[in-house]
């Protein structure tokens, strides 16, 4: 970034903002920024625009075959979009469930046959009187069909229903439970249903064409956004020679710094430029590659680097999908979770977000079906109980155990050495030496361990062991703190080398939760297979039917808080473990260019 700080007269403020918009490069920097009623209304109607076009969104991809829905020609303003957008919904709402009601009303006449309410009105003002009763099939007693003039009607629940006609006198049916009469037919609830039908399809089309209005949407929200921006830059604009001068800062990309330099040549302002400072906070603009953009969304869950901070969002992103992939373990899991993210990211083609996420998830499924793969976990089944794969060489549990700890240590270890780059890079080396110091010790004495198990003798007696170790110790002791006295460095590097050698042992040992989530995962569907096998009973048809049902139902429930709990603690390793060990420490803005379209 290139700070830029630009002088100019009071009057010409407004056609310098609009010049400034128009080139939507210069993040400018607002400082001790209250909104005031008009900016708090602005920020209330772009928050509302955001809900109508998120909603309009899911609604747009769940019609995206109905291409009569997507058909619907658009409101004439924004305004109306977003009002008629709240009024269909909640009419769409309202009356369907008006016709789950009609419809419910509408069979529970239809028992009855067709009938016209207002001829039992004619007939009971004759004195004759149609009575509903309601009886089960077993107390039913044929003889009243001889005794007495009724109708009888059986319905498919096993009970009987009958129409008995009254001249006022009793009737005797024992065991039968009369019913109201009903005030409408099944004709009127049919008339209903498709009087209903016909508004819900209006209410449709006018949710239709609110979705053709998106683009007219992000075009008012956008109109909101850049004259909320402008509000803000106005009200915060600095002032100098009495009130008469103007004062704009702001910060330019390094490679966009020729098209601002161009547009203010000949423009009568004043133009600045300097490099940042320490003291500064220079907006963040990340630069990743295809691959470690998808995990962004999982670094932005935390916060921005600071300027002079490396972006971590490279160096955690092979090691997040590899942690995902141990903790769900399972190859047919795995399979699953990529078959679903591919048909969402084939799905999803207008949605970039969408897709983001659908890859993101593809790539941690393949790390599913690859630990899957060396653990030999098929839904919950170890794979090497089949005669032709139990002489492959599966890994058992004691080795994944061993694999999460030494997967654990190499992240924390690459970690150390991430932050002695980004210290070196930004401070200089010599506030590195301290890093570097303790990374060295932790990467040698490691070395030794697996060195001295495999017979090499290069071990923690060794002399060659110790006296690097030594060098290393003095330089993470005695740099700790450059710039300050030998006694200062020697005190706090001693606290500083208390805190690494208590905090790595609990560093190291929180990745054993990658083999604990793995192992319980596959026990669980290990439980759900023998479920399956001992509930589902001798009947030959029936046995599988219900040994199916316990098995999606099981492995469902499994792979829901398997892809919970794959996702969640991947996240905190990375957040506290390799965020700590790196040096993280955050607090950076992102960069957000002043802009405005042309009118």
């Amino acid at each position: 970034m290139v700070k830029y700080t630009f002088l100019l007269l009071k009057s010409e403020r407004e056609r310098f903002l609009a010049k400034l918009g128009e080139i939507g490069v210069v993040d400018v920097t607002v400082s001790d920024w209250r909104p005031d009623e008009e900016q708090q209304r602005l920020i209330g109607t772009m928050s509302a625009y955001d809900a109508v076009l998120a909603k309009l969104k899911n609604v747009h991809a769940a019609a995206e075959k109905d291409e009569d829905f997507l058909a619907a020609a658009p409101y004439d303003t924004a305004e109306e979009a977003v009002r008629a957008s709240g009024d269909c919904s909640s009419r769409i709402d309202k009356i369907s469930a008006d016709i789950s009601k009609a419809v419910k009303e509408r069979d529970e006449l239809a028992v009855w046959g067709g009938f016209d309410p207002a001829m039992l009105d004619k007939l009971a003002a004759e004195g004759v009187e149609l009575r509903f009763f309601v009886s089960s099939a077993k107390q039913f007693d044929p003889e009243w069909e001889h005794e007495y003039p009724i109708v009888r009607m059986d319905g498919d629940d096993g009970n009987v229903r009958f129409v008995a006609v009254s001249h006022g006198e009793e009737l005797a049916f024992d065991g039968a439970v009369e019913m109201r009469r009903p005030e409408s037919s099944v004709h009127d609830k049919e008339a209903r249903i498709k009087s209903l039908e016909s508004e819900l399809a209006d209410a449709r089309m006018g949710l239709a064409r609110a979705v053709a209005s998106m683009k007219l949407i992000e075009s008012a929200r956008e109109d909101v956004r850049a004259e909320l921006s402008h509000s803000k830059v106005v009200s915060t604009v600095g002032e100098a020679v009495d009130g008469s001068v103007s004062v704009v800062e702001g910060w330019v990309p390094e490679p966009r710094r020729t098209e601002v330099d161009e547009a203010f040549a000949d423009e009568g302002v004043v133009v600045f430029t300097a490099d940042p400072t320490i003291e500064d906070n220079p907006p963040i603009l990340l630069k990743n590659n295809r691959f470690a953009r998808l995990c962004e969304m999982i670094s932005n869950l935390y916060d921005m680097p600071g300027y002079r901070e490396l972006d971590l969002t490279p160096f955690f992103a092979p090691f997040f999908i590899l942690f995902v992939g141990i903790c769900f373990g399972d190859l047919g899991y795995g399979i699953v979770t990529f078959l679903c993210a591919l048909g969402a990211y084939i799905a999803m083609r207008k949605n970039d977000f969408a897709r983001s996420v659908s890859a993101l998830v593809m790539w941690c499924s393949f790390a599913a079906v690859i630990m899957g793969s060396v653990t030999g976990t098929f839904f919950g089944m170890e794979l090497k109980s089949f005669e032709p794969l139990k002489n492959l060489p599966f890994l058992g549990q004691m080795d994944m155990f061993t694999f999460a700890i030494v997967v654990g240590l190499v992240q924390i270890i690459y970690a150390m050495f991430v932050q002695v780059y980004a210290r070196t890079k930004y401070l200089g080396f010599r506030y590195a030496i301290s890093t570097l110091g303790w990374a060295l010790t932790v990467l040698v004495s490691a070395l030794a361990y697996v060195l001295s198990s495999a017979g090499v003798p290069f071990g923690f007696d060794s002399p060659i062991y110790i006296a690097l170790v030594s060098v290393f110790m003095i330089a993470n002791i005695f740099f700790s703190s450059p710039g300050k006295s030998i006694f200062a460095n020697f005190g706090s590097g001693l606290w500083g080398l208390y805190n690494n050698v208590t905090g790595l042992l609990g560093d190291v040992l929180s990745y054993i939760r990658l083999f604990a989530l793995g192992l319980s995962s596959g026990i669980i569907a290990g439980v759900f297979n023998d479920l399956a096998v001992s509930m589902s009973g001798d009947v030959p048809v029936l046995k599988y039917v219900i040994m199916v049902i316990i098995l999606l139902l099981g492995h469902t429930i499994n792979l829901f808080m398997s892809a919970i709990s794959s996702f969640v603690h991947p996240l905190r390793l990375t957040f506290v473990e390799f965020y700590k060990n790196a040096g993280f420490e955050g607090g950076g803005r992102a960069y957000d260019p002043y802009r405005v379209k042309r009118k």
